[in-house]
């Protein structure tokens, strides 16, 4: 997805600080937040007042049009003694190339882990977002050329796995049981969502250092990155 949506960094236009369970980003004239702790997507289209450049497809100067701002206020969703605003999220650049019709090897340690991950997140989507954290900044681990060995193995034992033993294909349980099973082996990965405007949509995929693990590069990339989680 290109050249139909321009991003703005909320952190360098707002003179306003959104709550810090809050997170925003904007598409083209629309403002979208995604509430961590009311588990929720905000959208409002045609709240941001922009004077677009057509030659760069950015806005300059955006501001809340007044209805919105109040109304953003009165839900306490923005807090004008907060800390400096959060900052844009960058798209990821790669996806990791795992052989999917590869023959299984399934081990009864993969079997645990899954089963583990699989009830562990059932539990937590009943509660609410199973991430216990949520930023704007990607975990790094310093490894930024290859994906390391040890997060490889576990993802080709993720595979096998989920060959023989069914598992939701909703994105949001999908990348959490996926996190979960990589945590359960040491491996710390980001739970990375994304929305689109017109139609509104959102996503969910893990990454490591950037680099999608479960799914494809030019699919994530039709989504604006509008938080991190982490389990």
């Amino acid at each position: 997805m290109s050249g139909d949506w321009r991003r703005i960094d909320c952190a360098a236009s707002f003179p306003m600080a959104f709550a810090p369970h809050i997170f925003p980003v904007i598409i083209g004239q629309d403002l979208i937040l995604l509430d961590t702790l009311g588990d929720r997507y905000v959208a409002l289209p045609g709240s941001v007042d922009a004077a677009g450049d057509a030659s760069s497809n950015r806005a300059a100067n955006p501001s809340l049009l007044q209805g919105a701002l109040s109304s953003l206020r009165s839900a306490g969703l923005v807090d004008d003694d907060a800390s400096p605003l959060k900052q844009s999220i960058a798209a990821p650049t790669r996806q990791i190339r795992i052989d999917w019709n590869a023959t299984p090897a399934v081990t009864l340690a993969d079997v645990i882990d899954l089963v583990v991950a699989m009830k562990w997140t059932a539990s937590r989507l009943r509660r609410g977002l199973p991430c216990r954290r949520f930023t704007n900044v990607r975990t790094m681990s310093g490894a930024v050329d290859d994906v390391p060995p040890k997060l490889m193995a576990a993802l080709d034992h993720l595979r096998d796995i989920r060959l023989v033993v069914p598992t939701p294909r909703r994105c949001l349980p999908a990348a959490t049981i996926a996190a979960r099973f990589l945590q359960r082996r040491g491996i710390h990965v980001d739970i990375v969502f994304g929305v689109r405007s017109h139609p509104f949509e959102a996503h969910c995929w893990i990454e490591h250092d950037g680099v999608v693990l479960d799914d494809r590069l030019d699919k994530v990339l039709a989504y604006v990155p509008i938080a991190i989680g982490a389990l």
